[in-house]
């Protein structure tokens, strides 16, 4: 399933901790929620790649989380940054798949 572009303030988590054996009370359907402080420490990819009928630069931070808005489900997020002409990154983009 392919959603495509969300909102950059999409509400993301990470799974839940595991429940330990005799645990009282019901168990966390969420994890700890991704703020842009521990999006910023995720690892950034850079690649050239033939977009729009050129070599466009593309810089990347991926990860496996919750989304909020489906109910819990994982997904597969990309937060993307493309270079302009004048060689200044444009603001990210959420990309969920």
């Amino acid at each position: 399933m392919v959603i495509g572009q969300v909102r950059i303030d999409t509400r993301l988590y990470d799974e839940p901790p595991k429940r330990k054996k005799g645990q009282r009370g019901r168990p966390r359907k969420y994890g700890r929620k991704y703020t842009p402080k521990r999006i910023a420490h995720l690892k950034r990819s850079m690649v050239t790649l033939p977009l729009y009928g050129k070599e466009q630069e593309v810089r990347y931070r991926s990860k496996v989380l919750m989304a909020h808005f489906l109910g819990g489900r994982l997904v597969r997020v990309v937060w993307c940054e493309f270079k302009s002409e004048s060689g200044h990154w444009k603001k990210a983009h959420l990309l969920l798949s």
